[in-house]
């Protein structure tokens, strides 16, 4: 549902915040009355989704320029210091690289001018505090970044009216001030981004925009001064004789999406029913959000990055702290629901899902990332820009490049089942650079407890096993006797046992409450649980489980722990666990001896395996970096540790179909490569299990269009390798992308992704 637009001139801004962190061990969400978010997410299991990347198993696409691309006409490393004609350039490549499917147009420039005459784009980044408040690369938007988005959309696209978005309330300036003051106190945008001129203001870009298209409406607009009031009109459009005796219009929660999901209950929608959205971000016709890639300290939604930038979408002077409307506009957004963030961005970010995005990751804040705290928080300078049309995608990659798995994020789980877009890596083509020459592991939150030099014990940043099949209660007094062969075990819904039923159910949370799942459990009751772990490889990991009195779990029939009084909320024991390529079946065996009976389980990455040492902490005293920190081999176990394993999920399907990585299972059929990304040939080999089979190897642009054949045979030799120079079927020259070498042979189909960077 999209409300009526609005097309007055003023100016505004954008205000976003960044906080996050997460849970150790095993209850997350607090789901109030809402649905469980896995009720809507589909279980796998015979699902192509997984089974292997096809050209057609492709649905979106995500656009990574770093500074060294071979593309751009400059070079430098990760920790460089960039222009802001290096930053623009990596912008403008990034935005030219993502093409919408089967054109040469890029997708932004395609939806704004989808639009028609008169498109109204709004420009939202994350601009929450003025220079010298808080250190600014990391935490805020840069704002060379701000400029070459602004600049692109005026210059390149159809776009009549563009309004950059901004906020600056907690400084206690006046409502245009964040735009054009050059110095706040002491401080000026130059001391903090290289290149900028000592009088740089962000209405500076506005205003050089402006003189070069005199025909078209470019202004900036505070969002704190920009609630809809219940003439309809925004507050900064109505003069001060009016205001007088005017309330802010609440808006119910839009449920436009494929599952029908309204409001998720928050402490606001409980007193409200609804939000008070601001004009510009709610009536727009494109909104491009421009965050900066960092980690918070709020619990549960760990990244802060494309949906954390909604939180900014609405004004203080409706969400600030005090009695009255308005509020104070010089305060933090403090009466928006915290505690349940999760669904607060996720609410807020249905009024107007975000059309395109272009995410600042030229640095990052780690560890309790925004709003830095002390030697919690760490900084990281990466030099890339990421780009793309489908937010979840976005932000799934966003994710990859931090080394946290998209699986672990209730919120993409959310959005990836109401439609809004995907998460599966699988599914998703990433054209430039590859998540891999971007990735850094990042440190976790502690939730601004101590500096990072100090051990805080085992953390648990991952996301555990919500669903199961239950069987019982059976009636022991110990938990040693056996009423299913529990080594043998390896149910469907609806199997029966020893008169008993395996039932499906779906936990809220990562613990799971068996007296909320059976309420005839009574002291001595006996309950089983199954699930599967799917994996892609054959890997190991780390077992965090925990339960109240007596439990036994067994990972593909060996029993792994036989422990007494473990708690759910305190992870007791850690052992490795070796997962086998394919499904992993997976029991717990729990007895009640007390009013509390639950369990959680994950099986999770060992943190100690990674290659960082150390980090730069933050001075909060003074807003710059301190002096950098090494890690010893206990810390870096705590806090790049207890994620869910690459490759990993849970299910309750039937066994899942394995296709190794170019391998076809059952063969030896092997599909390869070299180079790769290549800039004008590459050498594609492929070994068949026996020859004088038929053989087509094809190639597929990411869209699933097939380009050309390559190699065709009745009768091919068992190995075979063939030079692809970038052409299509005429042997016209391909453009720069992402593509798919497919072999079928044997009755086998194996694929083999392909980056051409010409």
């Amino acid at each position: 549902m999209r409300f009526v637009k609005r097309k007055k001139v003023f100016f505004a801004a954008v205000a976003v915040t960044c906080l996050v962190a997460v849970d150790i061990v095993t209850s997350r969400n607090n789901a109030g009355n809402d649905p469980v978010v896995d009720s809507y997410f589909y279980d796998s299991g015979e699902n192509d989704d997984y089974d292997g990347v096809t050209g057609a198993s492709i649905k979106t696409h995500v656009s990574i320029i770093k500074a060294s691309n071979p593309l751009l006409s400059f070079s430098k490393g990760d920790t460089a210091d960039l222009t802001p004609a290096e930053v623009r350039e990596m912008v403008f490549k990034a935005l030219a690289g993502d093409r919408h499917f089967g054109t040469l147009i890029p997708e932004l420039k395609y939806k704004i001018d989808g639009k028609g005459a008169g498109c109204w784009v709004a420009i939202m980044p994350n601009i929450v505090y003025c220079p010298g408040q808080k250190y600014m690369p990391g935490d805020q938007t840069d704002p060379r970044i701000i400029q070459a988005v602004l600049d692109y959309i005026a210059d390149s696209t159809g776009a009549q009216r563009i309004s950059l978005l901004a906020g600056g309330g907690y400084a206690g300036y006046g409502e245009f001030d964040i735009f054009e003051l050059a110095q706040f106190g002491s401080y000026t945008w130059a001391d903090f981004f290289p290149g900028l001129h000592s009088d740089f203001t962000l209405g500076s870009i506005a205003d050089s925009a402006r003189v070069r298209h005199p025909g078209k409406i470019i202004d900036c607009i505070n969002l704190n001064f920009n609630e809809i009031m219940s003439d309809g009109r925004p507050y900064n459009e109505i003069p001060d004789s009016e205001r007088a005796g005017m309330a802010p219009q609440i808006y119910p929660v839009p449920d436009n999406n494929q599952i029908g999901l309204g409001a998720l209950t928050t402490a606001n929608t409980t007193a409200d029913n609804g939000y008070v959205p601001c004009d510009a971000v709610l009536n727009c016709d494109i909104l491009v959000n421009v965050p900066v890639l960092k980690t918070t300290f709020n619990d549960h939604l760990v990244l802060n990055c494309v949906h954390k930038n909604y939180i900014g979408s609405v004004s203080r002077g409706v969400y600030a702290v005090g009695d009255t409307y308005p509020r104070p506009r010089v305060n933090s957004l403090s009466l928006l629901d915290h505690d349940e963030l999760v669904e607060t961005v996720l609410n807020l970010f249905a009024y107007h899902p975000t059309d395109y995005c272009v995410i600042d990751g030229i640095a990052s804040l780690e560890g309790d990332g925004s709003h830095p705290n002390g030697r919690s928080t760490g900084f990281l300078r990466r030099n890339f820009i990421m780009t793309g049309g489908d937010p979840v995608a976005v932000e799934a990659v966003a994710c990859a490049t931090i080394n946290i798995n998209p699986m672990d994020l209730d919120l993409l789980r959310w959005e990836h089942a109401k439609g809004t877009g995907t998460m599966f890596l699988d599914q998703i083509a990433v054209i430039g650079d590859s998540i891999g020459s971007v990735r850094t592991d990042f440190m976790a939150p502690i939730g601004r407890a101590g500096n990072y030099t100090d051990f805080h014990s085992m953390h648990y940043y991952g996301r555990g096993c919500r669903r199961w099949l239950l069987l019982g209660p059976f009636n022991a007094s110990t938990n040693d006797s056996e009423a299913i062969a529990e080594t043998d075990a390896n149910p469907m819904a609806g199997d029966q046992e020893d008169g008993k039923t395996w039932t499906e159910y779906i936990s809220p949370s990562d613990y799971v409450d068996l007296t909320v799942a059976d309420q005839n459990t009574a002291t001595n009751s006996i309950i089983y649980a199954f699930s599967r772990i799917y994996s892609k490889t054959a890997q190991s990991g780390m077992l965090y489980a925990g339960g109240v009195r007596d439990i036994k779990i067994y990972i593909n029939g060996e029993a792994l722990t036989n422990a007494s009084y473990l708690t759910y909320d305190r992870v007791s024991s850690f052992p490795v666990v070796n997962l086998q390529q394919g499904d992993n079946r997976i029991l717990v065996k729990m007895r009640r001896s007390g009013s509390e009976y639950g369990f959680s389980l994950a099986v999770v990455n060992i943190g100690g395996l990674t290659e960082r040492n150390g980090y730069v902490p933050h001075s909060s005293s003074s807003w710059t970096l301190g002096t950098p920190d090494t890690f010893t081999a206990a810390q870096k176990m705590s806090y790049f540790g207890g994620r869910t394993l690459w490759g990993t999920f849970y299910h309750l399907g039937s066994d899942v179909a394995v296709e190794k990585a170019g391998v076809a299972q059952g063969t030896k059929m092997i599909l390869a490569s070299s180079p790769n990304p290549f800039n004008s040939t590459v050498k594609i080999s492929f070994t068949l299990p026996k020859s004088n089979a038929p053989v087509l190897l094809g190639i597929y642009d990411a869209s699933g269009r097939k380009v050309a054949d390559i190699y065709k045979s009745r009768r091919a030799a068992s190995r075979q390798a063939v030079l692809w120079h970038g052409t299509d079927a005429n042997g016209k020259e391909v453009m720069s992308g992402v593509y798919f070498a497919c072999l079928k042979a044997n009755n086998a189909v194996l694929t083999r992704q392909l980056i051409y960077l010409k």
